[in-house]
């Protein structure tokens, strides 16, 4: 057995028992808000923002075309966290989120529907407020074309 192999074995077995191992529930999302934050106060004085965040995924199919794929995740933040993103962010700003998948159970005309959502424990703004011109897809092309 290779030593670094062997490190690792014992890494495993004498800090996280198979009874004790840890989970890993971390999200990073870099891309463009996609909806228009919605900020909340409670009754309790708590504050949350919600909004969405538009992420793009590139690759070449097997006849070597790209392809894009969009995705739109929801996004909560509370505290000061939805503060900062009330007096600074806006739709179309690239962003970069962290957190962590929250999923809950909601009621649709009667019937339960799973509803997944980061709840970030920060939130980056990459660049200044958007032009009215800017798309929602992020610039240049991951994929090398011009």
């Amino acid at each position: 057995m290779k030593q670094g192999a062997h490190y690792l074995s014992s890494f495993v077995h004498n800090n996280f028992p198979p009874t004790q191992m840890r989970y890993i529930n971390n999200v990073t999302l870099l891309g463009n808000v996609a909806s228009h934050p919605e900020f909340k106060e409670m009754d309790d004085g708590h504050r949350s923002i919600s909004f969405q965040i538009a992420t793009n995924r590139f690759w070449r199919n097997s006849d070597g075309e790209k392809c894009q794929s969009e995705q739109f995740t929801d996004v909560i933040t509370w505290g000061r966290i939805a503060d900062f993103c009330k007096d600074n962010m806006e739709k179309k700003m690239k962003i970069c989120v962290e957190g962590f998948l929250r999923t809950s159970v909601i009621d649709v005309s009667g019937l339960p529907h799973r509803h997944t959502e980061v709840v970030a424990n920060n939130v980056i703004l990459l660049n200044d407020r958007p032009e009215e011109s800017e798309e929602l897809e992020p610039s240049g092309d991951p994929l090398g074309d011009p």
